[in-house]
């Protein structure tokens, strides 16, 4: 590794940690210099780096670039995430994030927001068995997601499964008892339960 290039990541490392992300960049642009193509981890770091300083600016045309330039070097699921990721940011085409999500889900199963961006897509074009199915992938590589036991169990909820819904948003609760969504639907829930048939 070159050490000038090796000088730029550092430096650009500490104003990132300061919060200063047009330094950050541009040293991260200026390390790309001493960068050639024998350098293609180094050169995808950076790219990394990059994309992540645009999502968090919101500049997803730009995300979008840098991830793609990621996938002209190395097929990588992170990239694959990231393409899905800017492309929900923007409202695009759901088909589009899902099928990059299960690019990035074919190179590492184990992505768990892979699995778990791609649960609540297939939830937005109503294949809402396939949801569950990628939801209980998530719950399969982090037994501890609060929030993916509350999602799984709002789904249930919505179809009227009621004693499936409360056992996915009270294992959310026995995890994080002060998790905001899943005190809701347990409102919900509770509310149902004294008022209607029990199905």
């Amino acid at each position: 590794m070159d050490l000038k290039f090796k000088n730029y990541l550092i430096l650009a490392e500490e104003f990132l940690l300061e919060g200063d992300s047009d330094k950050a960049e541009n040293l991260l642009l200026k390390s790309l210099k001493f960068t050639n193509d024998e350098d293609a981890d180094e050169r995808i770091s950076v790219y990394f780096e990059l994309a992540d300083i645009y999502l968090k600016e919101e500049n997803y045309a730009r995300a979008k670039f840098y991830f793609e330039k990621i996938l002209s070097i190395k097929k990588m699921a992170g990239a694959f995430y990231g393409l899905a990721i800017t492309n929900d940011f923007i409202d695009g085409d759901i088909n589009y994030s899902i099928k990059n999500y299960k690019r990035a889900i074919e190179l590492d199963d184990d992505y768990d927001r892979a699995h778990y961006y791609l649960a609540h897509a297939y939830d937005k074009i109503g294949k809402t068995n396939l949801a569950i199915e990628e939801f209980k992938k998530v719950l399969a590589i982090d037994e501890y997601d609060f929030v993916t036991y509350n999602d799984l169990g709002s789904i249930y909820e919505i179809e009227n499964k009621n004693d499936l819904a409360e056992k996915f948003v009270k294992k959310s609760l026995e995890i994080k008892a002060d998790y905001g969504r899943a005190l809701y639907n347990m409102g919900v829930l509770s509310k149902r339960r004294a008022t209607t048939n029990w199905l």
